[in-house]
């Protein structure tokens, strides 16, 4: 790495916890209950409730208001909270990062309750400095804003200078194209963890599949301090 990480973002649907099955089902789900129903080929992977209102807004005639909508999926979600897990191997990579007293937070496309139930299923919530949710900014992923107010509360919780060109020093960890998009539109570095076996994402920095390989890559990327060196003994004084 070229410049050295300063600060970890995770997402949280299907990347901290896994939820993305119920995720989708939800978007489909409150859709339905409007009369829309989508076909199975429209890809939903790391959608927003607030971008997906818009899109069904535009091509399919929605006319709710989107913080109606928005709570509808909400509602939804939050009714099947048995089916909210973690993902095999975030926790401990997770603990890496903290181990070495890396600040960390979650950059989220879903609705605060959501991001809190699921960040209280992860595991790891008690660890995780503060959390961005859809409801924090005007425009959600794929638009850079959840990552750059992300790095902005960072800056200001950890008192450094937000330097644009610093940017690249901050980690975001993704299961989605769009979150992805989001991030490397914030010129953040970003690590791709397939929810598919096989499958990659070309416009990540880092393409990872398994728990192992994302805990190897965390341990090349932000590699321990090396312990500090002993002073050589000193020989006999001569007489």
């Amino acid at each position: 790495m070229s410049r050295k990480i300063k600060a970890i973002c995770w997402d949280v649907d299907g990347t901290l916890v896994d939820t993305e099955p119920l995720y989708q089902e939800t978007l489909r789900a409150v859709a339905r209950e409007h009369g829309i129903h989508v076909p199975k080929g429209i890809p939903l992977e790391g959608i927003g409730a607030r971008t997906w209102w818009g899109w069904l807004t535009q091509n399919c005639g929605l006319a709710v208001p989107v913080e109606d909508f928005m709570q509808e999926c909400a509602a939804h979600y939050m009714s099947h909270p048995e089916l909210i897990v973690p993902r095999a191997g975030a926790g401990d990579a997770f603990r890496y990062f903290d181990a070495l007293s890396l600040p960390q937070c979650a950059v989220s496309g879903g609705v605060r309750d959501q991001v809190d139930a699921n960040l209280d299923r992860s595991g790891v919530a008690s660890d995780m400095l503060f959390s961005i949710a859809a409801d924090d900014v005007e425009k959600s992923k794929p638009d850079p804003d959840p990552y750059l107010l992300a790095k902005a509360v960072m800056c200001k919780m950890q008192g450094w200078e937000n330097k644009p060109e610093e940017n690249a020093c901050f980690l975001a960890i993704e299961d989605s194209a769009a979150g992805i998009g989001s991030a490397k539109r914030a010129g953040f570095t970003a690590i791709f963890w397939s929810p598919s076996p096989g499958e990659t994402f070309p416009g990540a920095d880092y393409n990872v599949h398994t728990p192992q390989e994302l805990l190897d890559l965390c341990r090349t990327l932000v590699a321990p301090p090396a312990p500090a060196s002993k002073p050589a003994p000193k020989g006999p004084r001569s007489p």
